[in-house]
């Protein structure tokens, strides 16, 4: 008989039980409150105690005492406030909520234990009683208020076109006074991106119950967007209260510098100041961008927009001029669009299209040939624009200038308004 394989047979039997291992230790921190919640001032002063604790196993749990509690003052971009830093080797630590400059955001405490961190406990700060309300841009004939139930923001809007932004403080109200000359009354805040994502972000969460006055975004994209209502910007009223919001009034030397870019195309021009337009051209030694607020990318942005100034008044009164400069300095690029008709080797300026349509001038001088209308445009650094118009047109328009890209503007006025028929 051949053996082609062997098998071992290995006999089992009990053996000792092993030793138990070792137990399972848990670090604990507890905080009382466990949110400080204090006033919107910063007047209520709250201690905060944190306490550490040590669990084996299932067993019960114990204060612990041998290792470091480190208190530290966060903002609210998780950045530790100067000052705020604190340890102490026991089993709590306790401070007080003005600690780090009394603007903390939220608290910190970790536990450490021979230089490793075991145990990290975060406590929020919530203030109660009052919210942000963002008033947009800064106006001297509106009143602004710090109290139990609003802290009203601003943005200020500088001759330069940078912009910054301020919060009240120091309670009642204010009114007139520029924040930049009033430090009792306003605290300088950011003003990067973040700052006004953040801002908006509130005002959208507080629009779930209808609690925000005051909305304004800029450089958004929105999708899957719903507005019931009526939506209307093409018509703005511009008056000395507002003007700041459509450009930059200078009230000492009476300019209303324009920003294209934040104006309907109707413009109610309730101020006396002259306008001044935006342009680029090029001098011969540099790109020059009259007025700073804007870039020349943006400038590109208004080339064929059109706007229309109203006369509020009587179009008859000579009270009521426009007065318009394209830029500030310098040669200036603007245009008046005229219609000049020819008439026996003379020339006549004022009269209409119903000359035209019927062949007729309306003071009867005789048919005008269709050839000897023509279109004109004169080049001037300033146009005065107002007796006899009720409305005066200007567009923005590219062209050349030095042989190079220049944005310029082109005006035109419109007779007397249409009444409403009875």
């Amino acid at each position: 008989m051949n053996l082609t394989g062997v098998l071992d047979i290995v006999p089992i039997v009990d053996g000792e039980d092993g030793n138990d291992g070792q137990n399972a230790t848990v670090y604990e921190l507890e905080a009382d409150p466990n949110v400080v919640t204090i006033d919107p001032a910063r007047t209520l002063i709250v201690t905060v105690t944190v306490r550490a604790f040590k669990r084996e196993g299932s067993g019960a749990r114990t204060a612990y005492s041998g290792g470091t509690l480190i208190r530290q003052a966060l903002d609210s971009n998780g950045n530790v406030i100067t000052g705020s830093t604190a340890s102490v080797a026991a089993s709590s630590i306790s401070f007080n909520s003005n600690i780090g400059n009394n603007s903390a955001s939220t608290f910190k405490v970790t536990l450490s234990i021979a230089g490793a961190t075991e145990k990290i406990l975060y406590i929020p700060v919530s203030l109660y009683g009052k919210r942000d309300r963002f008033c947009g841009y800064w106006n001297s004939t509106t009143t602004y208020y710090d109290t139990d139930e609003v802290c009203d923001n601003v943005v200020r809007l500088f001759s330069d076109g940078t912009e910054q932004a301020y919060e009240r403080k120091g309670g009642g109200s204010v009114i007139g006074t520029p924040p930049e000359s009033d430090s009792a009354h306003w605290n300088m805040i950011e003003t990067n991106p973040k700052t006004y994502f953040k801002q908006v972000l509130a005002i959208v969460i507080q629009a779930q119950d209808g609690s925000f006055d005051y909305l304004t975004a800029e450089n958004c994209d929105f999708n899957k967007v719903t507005i019931r209502g009526v939506i209307n910007n093409l018509i703005v009223n511009i008056t000395s209260a507002n003007a700041n919001n459509y450009g930059y009034h200078d009230t000492t030397y009476s300019y209303f510098y324009l920003n294209p870019l934040k104006t309907g195309c109707m413009v109610y021009y309730g101020i006396t100041s002259n306008i001044i337009l935006p342009i680029a051209f090029y001098d011969g030694t540099d790109t020059v961008l009259e007025w700073n607020g804007h870039t020349l990318q943006e400038l590109r942005q208004c080339v064929g927009k059109v706007f229309y100034f109203v006369n509020q008044t009587n179009a008859q009164q000579t009270s009521n001029w426009y007065k318009f400069y394209a830029g500030t300095s310098g040669m200036r690029l603007l245009a008046q669009n005229v219609k000049q008709y020819s008439v026996g080797g003379g020339t006549k300026y004022d009269w209409d299209l119903q000359g035209v349509i019927n062949q007729t001038p309306p003071d009867g001088y005789g048919g005008i040939p269709a050839a000897d209308i023509h279109p004109r445009v004169i080049m001037c650094n300033n146009a005065m624009l107002g007796w006899g118009y009720y409305f005066v047109k200007i567009e923005c328009k590219l062209g050349m200038y030095n042989s190079r890209e220049c944005i310029y503007w082109e005006i035109e006025g419109c007779g007397n308004r249409l009444e409403q028929p009875t």
